[in-house]
């Protein structure tokens, strides 16, 4: 498309960096601009530093600028695409953002977990610790160390019952002291 002579004359002040060609195409264009601006950015500020930011770029690129459409569609394109870069930033901002939150909480969640799992086995073993000596000797036989009642009943030369019957109260005892953990 060729430009028109309004467009021509304007686009050959531009190249030549006139500074009354973009007085007049920013006091024409920049309230417009912003307003278009606003409707994809919502926010004023930000609309108005990307419609301040094209206008300073369109001067410092006046050489080697090459408007094939309109004016008004070059500028308006222009500010639609910055318009798009900015969203697309932010896009990628926040879904980093979101991101990095969820590491953070699912590393909080861990240290709690963690936390949480360290105090159960410390009252596990100050319960432990308490429980009458041969209870005792029993429940870490069978829980840490992994035998088998039978196994634990040749060792300290018990029957299996007994056996059973010291990891039953172990057990019982656990439950009530760990009752606000459980």
């Amino acid at each position: 498309m060729i430009l028109d002579n309004k467009d021509q004359i304007l686009y050959n002040g531009i190249k030549a960096g006139g500074k009354d060609t973009f007085q007049v195409l920013f006091e024409e264009y920049y309230l417009r601009l912003v307003i278009f601006a606003q409707k994809y950015l919502i926010d004023l500020d930000l609309s108005r530093e990307i419609v301040q930011g094209f206008f300073v770029n369109l001067y410092e690129q006046r050489e080697t600028i090459t408007i094939q459409t309109s004016l008004k569609s070059y500028f308006y394109q222009s500010i639609r695409n910055r318009c798009l870069n900015v969203i697309k930033q932010e896009n990628v901002r926040l879904a980093h953002h979101g991101k990095i939150r969820k590491i953070l909480i699912d590393s909080e969640n861990d240290w709690q977990d963690t936390m949480i799992e360290s105090e159960l086995a410390n009252q596990i073993r100050q319960i432990v610790t308490n429980l009458p000596r041969k209870c005792r000797q029993v429940f870490k036989m069978s829980r840490q160390e992994g035998l088998s009642n039978k196994e634990i009943s040749e060792k300290l030369n018990l029957s299996v019952r007994t056996v059973e019957t010291h990891i039953s109260n172990a057990l019982k005892v656990l439950r009530e002291k760990l009752e606000d953990y459980i």
